[in-house]
Protein backbone atom coordinates (compact mmCIF):
# COMPACT_ATOMS: atom_id res chain seq x y z
CA UNK A 1 0.00 0.00 0.00
CA UNK A 2 1.55 3.59 -0.79
CA UNK A 3 1.22 6.54 1.27
CA UNK A 4 -0.22 9.68 -0.19
CA UNK A 5 1.87 12.68 -0.20
CA UNK A 6 1.14 14.84 2.23
CA UNK A 7 2.70 17.98 2.14
CA UNK A 8 0.05 20.97 1.61
CA UNK A 9 0.43 22.76 -1.84
CA UNK A 10 -0.27 26.75 -1.93
CA UNK A 11 -1.51 28.00 -5.24
CA UNK A 12 -0.79 31.08 -6.59
CA UNK A 13 -1.06 33.35 -9.92
CA UNK A 14 1.11 35.68 -11.25
CA UNK A 15 1.95 37.49 -14.76
CA UNK A 16 5.54 37.80 -16.42
CA UNK A 17 5.04 41.43 -17.48
CA UNK A 18 6.55 42.49 -20.53
CA UNK A 19 7.75 45.68 -22.15
CA UNK A 20 9.48 46.83 -25.35
CA UNK A 21 12.53 48.96 -25.50
CA UNK A 22 14.08 49.84 -28.16
CA UNK A 23 13.66 45.66 -29.93
CA UNK A 24 14.52 44.38 -26.10
CA UNK A 25 12.26 42.85 -23.99
CA UNK A 26 12.00 44.14 -20.91
CA UNK A 27 10.26 41.55 -17.83
CA UNK A 28 9.08 43.36 -14.49
CA UNK A 29 10.46 42.84 -11.15
CA UNK A 30 9.36 43.78 -7.70
CA UNK A 31 11.82 44.42 -5.33
CA UNK A 32 11.14 42.97 -1.83
CA UNK A 33 13.03 43.34 1.63
CA UNK A 34 15.95 41.26 0.73
CA UNK A 35 15.28 39.94 -3.20
CA UNK A 36 13.61 40.51 -6.50
CA UNK A 37 10.21 38.78 -7.22
CA UNK A 38 7.64 38.25 -9.57
CA UNK A 39 3.68 40.31 -9.56
CA UNK A 40 1.96 37.10 -8.03
CA UNK A 41 -0.38 36.02 -5.46
CA UNK A 42 -3.02 33.71 -3.51
CA UNK A 43 -5.92 32.27 -5.77
CA UNK A 44 -9.11 32.87 -3.66
CA UNK A 45 -11.76 31.05 -3.53
CA UNK A 46 -13.87 30.11 -6.54
CA UNK A 47 -11.21 32.49 -8.61
CA UNK A 48 -9.27 30.93 -11.42
CA UNK A 49 -6.02 31.23 -11.95
CA UNK A 50 -5.98 34.09 -14.88
CA UNK A 51 -8.33 36.22 -12.89
CA UNK A 52 -6.03 36.09 -9.55
CA UNK A 53 -3.14 36.66 -11.90
CA UNK A 54 -4.53 39.84 -13.11
CA UNK A 55 -5.78 41.05 -9.79
CA UNK A 56 -2.75 40.36 -8.37
CA UNK A 57 -0.74 42.67 -10.80
CA UNK A 58 -3.20 45.63 -10.88
CA UNK A 59 -3.00 45.21 -6.70
CA UNK A 60 0.73 44.83 -6.64
CA UNK A 61 1.95 47.23 -9.99
CA UNK A 62 -1.28 49.37 -10.58
CA UNK A 63 -0.71 48.83 -14.04
CA UNK A 64 -4.13 48.72 -16.06
CA UNK A 65 -3.34 49.03 -19.57
CA UNK A 66 -2.24 45.02 -20.25
CA UNK A 67 -2.58 43.29 -23.30
CA UNK A 68 -3.22 39.74 -22.68
CA UNK A 69 -3.23 38.43 -26.34
CA UNK A 70 0.00 37.73 -26.43
CA UNK A 71 -0.65 34.56 -24.80
CA UNK A 72 -3.38 34.42 -22.78
CA UNK A 73 -3.76 30.55 -23.37
CA UNK A 74 0.19 29.80 -22.64
CA UNK A 75 1.05 29.69 -19.13
CA UNK A 76 3.87 28.16 -17.15
CA UNK A 77 3.73 26.43 -13.69
CA UNK A 78 6.81 26.43 -11.25
CA UNK A 79 7.00 25.15 -8.18
CA UNK A 80 8.72 25.31 -5.08
CA UNK A 81 9.26 24.77 -1.17
CA UNK A 82 8.59 27.23 1.24
CA UNK A 83 10.15 27.64 4.99
CA UNK A 84 6.79 26.16 6.45
CA UNK A 85 7.28 22.52 4.57
CA UNK A 86 4.48 24.28 2.21
CA UNK A 87 4.79 23.55 -1.46
CA UNK A 88 4.21 26.86 -3.23
CA UNK A 89 2.96 26.33 -7.11
CA UNK A 90 2.24 29.47 -9.19
CA UNK A 91 0.94 29.45 -12.55
CA UNK A 92 2.49 32.48 -14.18
CA UNK A 93 0.85 33.93 -17.75
CA UNK A 94 2.36 36.18 -19.93
CA UNK A 95 1.33 39.84 -20.63
CA UNK A 96 2.22 43.03 -21.61
CA UNK A 97 2.55 46.74 -21.72
CA UNK A 98 3.42 50.33 -22.43
CA UNK A 99 3.48 51.33 -19.30
CA UNK A 100 6.30 51.98 -17.93
CA UNK A 101 5.78 53.25 -14.17
CA UNK A 102 4.59 50.86 -11.79
CA UNK A 103 2.78 52.01 -8.43
CA UNK A 104 4.33 49.21 -5.83
CA UNK A 105 2.31 47.93 -3.16
CA UNK A 106 3.24 47.92 0.65
CA UNK A 107 4.29 44.29 -0.29
CA UNK A 108 7.30 45.58 -2.05
CA UNK A 109 9.70 48.61 -2.09
CA UNK A 110 10.24 49.08 -5.53
CA UNK A 111 10.86 48.19 -9.56
CA UNK A 112 12.45 47.19 -11.85
CA UNK A 113 12.59 46.22 -15.72
CA UNK A 114 14.98 43.70 -16.36
CA UNK A 115 16.36 42.32 -19.67
CA UNK A 116 15.94 38.24 -19.35
CA UNK A 117 19.90 38.10 -19.30
CA UNK A 118 19.27 40.45 -16.42
CA UNK A 119 16.11 38.47 -14.77
CA UNK A 120 18.53 35.47 -14.80
CA UNK A 121 21.54 37.61 -12.67
CA UNK A 122 18.58 38.85 -10.27
CA UNK A 123 15.22 36.65 -9.87
CA UNK A 124 15.80 33.98 -7.29
CA UNK A 125 16.84 30.74 -7.99
CA UNK A 126 13.27 29.09 -7.71
CA UNK A 127 12.21 31.51 -10.83
CA UNK A 128 15.23 30.61 -13.64
CA UNK A 129 13.35 27.96 -15.36
CA UNK A 130 10.51 30.61 -15.93
CA UNK A 131 13.38 32.95 -17.19
CA UNK A 132 13.79 29.74 -19.47
CA UNK A 133 10.94 29.34 -20.61
CA UNK A 134 10.21 33.00 -21.59
CA UNK A 135 14.42 32.90 -23.41
CA UNK A 136 12.70 29.88 -25.32
CA UNK A 137 9.19 31.36 -26.13
CA UNK A 138 10.72 34.92 -27.47
CA UNK A 139 13.69 34.08 -29.64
Amino acid sequence: MSKKNSTPIKKSAGVLLLRENRGEILLLALVGRTSYDLPKGGIRDGESAFKAAKRELLEETGISEVSWDLMCETSFKVCYALRNNVVKEVTFFVASTTQSKVQVSDEHQSYKWLTLDEARICLPERFQEVVDWLENVFR
